[in-house]
């Protein structure tokens, strides 16, 4: 377990999806064949992101798709406040 996921894990309970890689290959490939250039859009993402985004966004799907990086949705709930915060010894 990584240290995030302890720190995730002693503020709440922690849900993992391991598998959102293969949904964020799947939106990119969507993206990619269901939206204009970036050059015809007067509004999006690419404002906000900069000049530099569509760059950064096709070389997060290469990556993606080569392995060499992967995609982790985590769901962290917050305690009650009646639950307990403090360590097990």
């Amino acid at each position: 377990m990584t240290e995030s996921h302890k720190v995730m894990e002693h503020y709440g309970t922690l849900s993992l999806r391991a598998r959102a890689t293969d949904a964020g290959i799947a939106w990119f490939a969507q993206q990619r064949a269901e939206t204009p250039s970036a050059d015809r859009l007067a509004l999006g993402i690419h404002v906000v992101m900069g000049a530099e985004f569509a760059a950064m966004s096709a070389n997060l799907a290469q990556n993606l798709r080569e392995g060499r990086a992967r995609l982790l949705q985590a769901i962290v709930r917050k305690r009650s406040p009646t639950s307990s915060l403090r360590e097990t010894k």
